[in-house]
């Protein structure tokens, strides 16, 4: 049977990170519309939720080359035969560089090819090394055969325009977020931080541990919870003992989603203090799902994080200073009145920003380029 589109992705949720709740969201609003979508993934199956054929991909994101993983892919293209091919990560693309998929596309069940870029795999564009090197150029071959790309900010079209995608025509969709069932604006209880977070350097959880330190010498203790993990969860344990605030902050590592709409409704405000590094935050999903929970947001100005959360948060010049962040928590904490106007501004601008929303955008882009006729 002929498909609209066949999103194909390493990551896609239930898979826990921001990249996989994004092509969920994208996934649905293109269902919203009336067009076909098969999903292939490791992780759609488990997408019960998602009206779309799901279809089993082992897929490894570090051995993408394998016999299994291209074959499954090739079987995915000539069972959906869709009319456009969407590259939802760097795995997903180089698995279809490695299979040929778009050299000899009239043999084979693919019509055009687009790219959704979240920002990650650009500040890994410019790697040095034979490794890289090749990778670069089996990454340009699906690059120059591209309809068009899909950016998720300004901030990430910006990054594609000077590098792989200077050539293509791109469209930037924005964000939406997972709808909570119930949003709360009023916060019960001790004064609670929260991040949601991969805990890697890049996220600055040191920089907001360092600033629980300086709130502590003013005599102001939030609760910290920090949900996710990662390789830099030992050393954040150890900074957490060496600053003495052991009794403050917890680390509950990855929850299931229930866990986390608890963490939500405890919080008082959202922290999180994004840096550039091996790793950029292309947008800031995280931020958008805490908005639309009417929780004020404090972060960095930092890379396409403006972008996501526009006005309706506390953006932070010096985010590396543990003493600017730890003002700019204590100003949201220690006045309601300003936390209210941020948790109502940040839900208002949530709310606009749906899946259809992202879905109409790519849509008209590929009707323009005749990819969807």
């Amino acid at each position: 049977m002929e498909h609209d589109i066949l999103l194909a992705s390493w990551e896609f949720w239930p898979y826990k990170g921001g990249i996989g709740r994004y092509l969920y969201l994208l996934a649905q609003g293109l269902i919203s519309t009336g067009l076909r979508v098969t999903v292939l993934s490791p992780f759609a199956p488990a997408a019960t939720s998602l009206a779309a054929t799901r279809l089993q991909w082992p897929l490894s994101p570090r051995r993408w080359w394998e016999p299994r993983a291209l074959l499954a892919l090739r079987r995915a293209t000539e069972a959906a035969k869709p009319r456009l091919l969407l590259l939802g990560d760097d795995a997903a693309t180089a698995a279809v560089a490695a299979a040929g998929l778009l050299i000899p596309l009239k043999r084979l069940a693919v019509r055009h090819t687009a790219l959704i870029v979240h920002g990650t795999e650009l500040a890994l564009w410019h790697r040095r090394g034979p490794r890289w090197r090749a990778r670069r150029w089996l990454l340009g071959t699906v690059y120059r055969r591209a309809c068009f790309a899909c950016a998720n900010s300004e901030f990430t079209a910006r990054l594609l325009r000077a590098g792989p995608g200077a050539h293509l025509p791109i469209v930037v969709l924005g964000g939406a977020t997972f709808r909570p069932a119930a949003p709360s604006m009023e916060r019960r209880g001790a004064l609670t931080l929260l991040s949601v977070c991969r805990l890697i350097p890049e996220k600055g959880i040191d920089v907001v541990l360092e600033a629980l330190s300086v709130l502590a010498g003013r005599g102001l203790r939030p609760q910290y919870i920090v949900i996710g993990d990662g390789p830099d969860r030992g050393r954040l344990q150890g900074l957490v003992d060496k600053l003495g605030l052991s009794g403050q902050v917890e680390f509950w590592g990855q929850v299931q989603d229930h866990i986390l709409e608890q963490a939500y409704a405890q919080a008082t405000a959202f922290v999180l203090m994004s840096r550039p590094g091996d790793r950029v935050e292309g947008l800031g999903l995280v931020l958008l799902e805490a908005q639309a929970r009417g929780i004020p947001v404090v972060t960095s100005r930092s890379m396409g994080i403006p972008e996501a959360v526009g006005d309706a948060a506390v953006l932070i010049d010096e985010f590396t200073s543990p003493d600017r962040v730890a003002d700019a928590i204590a100003m949201v904490l220690s006045d309601p009145v300003r936390r209210s106007e941020l948790a109502r501004r940040g839900k208002e601008r949530a709310d606009g920003l749906t899946p259809e929303v992202m879905a109409t955008r790519l849509l008209t882009m590929a009707r323009e380029r005749g990819c969807l006729a």
